[in-house]
């Protein structure tokens, strides 16, 4: 389970540090644009994520269960791509894995693995489709927040609204934590389209199991819980189908690092 959550925090790290299409799309929309407009016009990263999405729910699977026939076809280029470089240092794999996907400067050995990566993508390209259309629809609805400070603030000058905006949406750290709380949740929403997609039947919520779990009755309550796969989790009168739902409190989604794992 260790190695699961370190990939986990190793691809979020990754997106995370990543800020610049998140503050161009804060940017339009305070100079005008809808939300949707913003996000569609601006969001470089959706294709990226919604791939590492998926290759962390299949490396999820193939770290936690023995595989089918029919998942090993499909996940064969991971497979040897995890021969090439293992995940037991999960830094260096995810470090590896992006700078193959961004695909400049390759030595030999690294375009051998990035023919491996594109063939995982090209069968994997349905899935992946449908997480990235999911990750735009989620982004749009997220900005309209901006969008409604926007709207509130038209009454003051242009540039009083226009400063006290960036000032409040743009400042690197609440961007930081806004795309890591949101890559949380698509993460973990991309694991479960994935599940969903090759059959399984069930999932278990897992949390790090450390000092820094958050002690909140939704998490007491939730830890190693397994449901239906398409079903929620219940408790504490809350409920949530993964962890970094939207329906749960912000106190229970900011940070958060627990994860599924699925049978």
């Amino acid at each position: 389970m260790r190695k699961i959550d370190d990939l986990n925090n190793q691809f979020l790290t990754i997106i995370e540090k990543d800020t610049k299409a998140t503050r161009n799309i804060n940017k339009a929309i305070i100079n005008g644009k809808t939300a949707k407009e913003a996000v569609e016009e601006n969001d470089t990263n959706a294709n990226r994520d919604a791939t590492y999405y998926y290759l962390i729910a299949v490396l999820s699977i193939m770290l936690t269960r023995t595989l089918t026939i029919k998942e090993k076809v499909v996940y064969a280029p991971i497979i040897a791509l995890t021969s090439m470089y293992s995940t037991k240092d999960p830094k260096r794999f995810t470090k590896k894995v992006d700078k193959i996907f961004k695909g400049s400067l390759l030595t030999h050995r690294e375009k051998s693995a990035k023919k491996l990566l594109n063939s995982f993508i090209k069968k994997g390209k349905a899935v992946i489709d449908k997480i990235q259309r999911k990750i735009i629809d989620v982004r749009i609805k997220s900005k309209s927040e901006i969008y409604k400070d926007v709207k509130r603030l038209q009454g003051k000058t242009y540039a009083e609204s226009k400063k006290e905006l960036l000032k409040k949406y743009n400042d690197p750290k609440r961007v930081r934590r806004a795309i890591r709380t949101e890559a949380h949740a698509e993460l973990e929403r991309g694991k479960l389209m994935q599940g969903d997609e090759f059959g399984y039947t069930h999932k278990t919520w897992k949390t790090r199991n450390d000092s820094r779990v958050r002690q909140t009755p939704w998490h007491n309550a939730i830890k190693n819980k397994r449901v239906p796969i398409d079903s929620d989790f219940r408790a504490a009168g809350l409920r949530a189908q993964y962890p970094g739902d939207t329906r749960l409190s912000i106190g229970e989604r900011i940070n958060c690092r627990c994860f599924l794992i699925m049978d």
